[in-house]
């Protein structure tokens, strides 16, 4: 699986996460930047954090559609 969020090192050393999804959706690279440098910058834990939570998100939307399958093959709820 390939990661939402990556971590770059822009021309002035600074660290910038470049959000895919969000690029792709606006045609444009959309970067945030802390205008840190490494090894002082927070940018690789932010970076690590937002993979993290995109992941689980995806994880938990797998299991909502796999309810859902489970629950159509039932027949629906019962009141």
């Amino acid at each position: 699986m390939s990661e939402r969020f990556e971590l770059t090192i822009n021309s002035n050393g600074q660290a910038d996460i470049i959000d895919r999804v969000e690029s792709k959706e606006k045609n444009a690279i959309c970067i945030y930047n802390d205008l840190g440098v490494l090894p002082y910058s927070s940018a690789k834990a932010v970076c690590d954090l937002l993979n993290n939570q995109d992941n689980r998100i995806k994880e938990l939307q797998q299991l909502i559609e796999d309810m859902d399958d489970y629950i159509e093959k039932l027949g629906g709820w019962e009141d």
